[in-house]
């Protein structure tokens, strides 16, 4: 796997691990997942600015493959001149977020069992109400 991919896919695979297992009752662990994949996903990238030569306008770091060979899909990536800061940028904005939002309460409702509870109210209408934005307690 490239430079590109892993600062791809890395961030994704954190954000399902996290999305299947978060909830209150481990949100310090939650927490640190997310901070720990961030600066992982940041370090990922910081080789294609030392590594990228500006000497050439050329694609960079490029990665090439079959993805659905039945469907004739290509995986292809690369970065520019100008898109290369953007890889990096993206990354250390994420270890910025995921930072700025260490203090906010995690909200069952964005958790893997609160979606399921929501899924299952709107179903069958029993709780439907404890859901409303307009009752307040």
């Amino acid at each position: 796997m490239g430079l590109l991919s892993a600062a791809i896919w890395l961030p994704i695979a954190v954000g399902v691990l996290l999305f299947a297992v978060g909830h209150d009752g481990n949100a310090r662990a939650v927490r640190w997942v997310a901070l720990i994949g961030s600066i992982l996903s940041l370090l990922v990238t910081l080789p294609l600015i030392s590594g990228f030569d500006t000497s050439t306008a050329a694609m960079q770091f490029v990665e090439k493959g079959d993805w659905i060979e039945r469907f004739n899909v290509h995986y292809h990536l690369g970065v520019d001149g100008l898109s290369m800061w953007f890889v990096p940028l993206t990354a250390f904005i994420t270890v910025i977020v995921v930072i700025s939002a260490w203090q906010v309460p995690l909200p069952e409702s964005v958790s893997c069992r609160g979606l399921v509870h929501r899924e299952r109210s709107c179903r069958d209408g029993s709780t439907a109400q404890q859901w409303s934005p307009a009752r307040q307690p």
